[in-house]
């Protein structure tokens, strides 16, 4: 489970989840903190340097909320480094630089996902922090099912990759050659040489199939089904019996 949503750790305790509050006012990070702390991880800088700082060391965090008017490093330029840095996490602005220039401005640059005035009362601001953490979960659970679904697809195309004949049969009076070009990672199409030893070079099994549908059940049934037919290309009968 990504770090910043709620989870539980080792001891079976539910973590709550991880919130950065960015501000160069000392004593409205302390407020701020004290009424949210039962609700999330707080964790608190004091610039946009010492916030850079905080993400590196403890990040990631699920939602970043961050001042404008900060020494050095405004709240906009602070925000687009996080979304350099740290792109899944939901940026909010909270400033008494409320003047709609300030606003667009951060919404097209930072992609603030939401912009609050001050004075913003701590509930108010939980609540909008709450939201940011749901997007944020939806985003993560989203991003992780997709890497799963990639790891599943590339299992399968490196089964398939060892089901394909190695090399071309060499039979004397006979130029025999495969070769199948899939348009996705996998694909349900499957070829193969049959040569057993004792068949000693007089003949040759030569076998083209199609498995319906993509993916790693597919891959798995082709696996399954080689076995098979490599398995009892040596019983006696037609080719009919044996398929």
């Amino acid at each position: 489970m990504a770090s910043g949503l709620q989870g539980i750790n080792r001891k079976g305790r539910v973590m709550k989840a991880k919130v950065l509050l960015v501000d160069d006012d000392a004593m409205i990070l302390a407020g701020l903190k004290r009424h949210l702390r039962n609700q999330f991880r707080i964790e608190t800088a004091l610039s946009g340097e010492e916030g850079l700082k905080r993400i590196e060391e403890k990040g990631p965090f699920a939602v970043i909320v961050s001042d404008f008017s900060m020494p050095g490093m405004n709240g906009i330029e602070f925000l687009c480094r996080v979304k350099e840095t740290d792109p899944d996490s939901m940026r909010m602005m909270l400033t008494g630089s409320a003047d709609m220039s300030t606003a667009i401005q951060a919404v097209n640059e930072g992609s603030i996902f939401q912009f609050h005035p001050k004075p913003c009362p701590a509930e108010n601001l939980g609540k909008a922090i709450q939201s940011g953490i749901e997007v944020y979960r939806r985003t993560t659970t989203h991003q992780t099912q997709f890497k799963e679904v990639q790891r599943s697809l590339a299992q399968a195309s490196m089964i398939q990759q060892n089901l394909v004949p190695k090399s071309n049969p060499q039979i004397e009076g006979f130029d025999i050659a495969g070769k199948s070009i899939w348009s996705d990672e996998t694909s349900g199409d499957y070829y193969d040489f049959i040569q057993p030893a004792e068949w000693a070079q007089k003949k040759i099994g030569i076998v083209v199939a199609d498995v319906i549908g993509h993916g790693i059940s597919s891959a798995l049934l082709m696996t399954t089904a080689r076995a098979f037919f490599r398995e009892c290309v040596l019983r006696p009968g037609p080719a009919t019996a044996l398929v």
